[in-house]
């Protein structure tokens, strides 16, 4: 199996700045002894003023890219994927916080991150914080992710009714993310894909206003991973979200003998991408 994808951020109609930040790329293009396709996807939503969040949230990205990269010649085409994923995320969180506890303006600073390495036709997932994976076909949209949220574990809890949820001064606010504590507990998932589906991560600016119908109605128009990321945020700005907006698509494909090239492509839809030194 293969993958066509496409990844895009946009700073919306609200902010001034954008502190999202996402990963599209073919790691099997420098580890060809690995003998398969090996993807990773990932999308961050960084938390904190000063753009703290952006570095946060770029931080994490370079992190897990890092991770893997340097390690991939040394890896069996039998490693333990979710395992060693998981350990990137953790990696991520203590190069945020040791980050944040050197430079006091950046207390407090932080990510969500959601990430897939695709490996054959298995998808394996992890997720800190609110950002989402979800599978789609044709006909169904099945969030994958965990939120880690006030909100979903009131949901969970069933302790407050919606009206209360949405009432409530902290219906915004994350329980775990990346840099918060030395140490992060990391859900992980295994998928099974099909020819034809689709794997979407993204932040909350776009689930937040978008349904799962609202976004399969999307996916059913549109087919290329790109054309469906640029109707996704078109559709969530006209929504009114008020964050900002991110979409990484990758539709799974079934190999015809010959290696099915990819490149890596990403872009930003806004042109104040903000301050990313850190």
């Amino acid at each position: 199996m293969s993958l066509d994808f496409f990844g895009a951020t946009d700073i919306g109609r609200k902010r001034e700045t954008n502190e999202d930040d996402f990963l599209c790329l073919d790691l099997s293009v420098n580890a060809p002894a690995l003998g398969r396709p090996l993807y990773l996807f990932l999308v961050a939503d960084g938390v904190g003023g000063h753009q703290a969040g952006g570095r946060a949230s770029a931080l994490a990205t370079e992190s897990v890219r890092n991770f893997f990269t340097s390690r991939l010649g040394a890896l069996p085409a039998d490693a333990d994927w979710t395992s060693l994923l998981a350990e990137a995320c953790r990696e991520a969180n203590a190069r945020i916080y040791e980050l944040a506890e050197q430079n006091t303006e950046w207390n407090g600073m932080g990510s969500t991150l959601v990430a897939a390495l695709v490996n054959g036709g298995t998808a394996h997932l992890a997720n800190i914080g609110d950002s989402r994976a979800y599978r789609l076909s044709r006909k169904s949209v099945v969030q994958i992710s965990r939120d880690h949220s006030w909100v979903e574990e009131q949901r969970r809890l069933n302790s407050l009714s919606e009206e209360e949820i949405n009432q409530s001064p902290f219906k915004h606010m994350i329980t775990r993310s990346l840099g918060y504590e030395p140490g992060v507990e990391v859900d992980t998932f295994d998928v099974e894909l099909q020819e034809g589906d689709y794997l979407l991560l993204c932040s909350d600016g776009l689930y937040g206003v978008l349904s799962d119908a609202e976004m399969l109605k999307i996916f059913r128009k549109n087919k290329k991973p790109e054309k469906i990321c640029r109707r996704l945020i078109e559709e969530a700005n006209r929504a009114g979200s008020r964050d900002n907006i991110t979409a990484v698509v990758a539709l799974t494909l079934r190999r015809n003998g010959a290696r099915f090239d990819v490149s890596s492509r990403t872009v930003r839809l806004d042109d104040r991408p903000g301050d990313r030194k850190f």
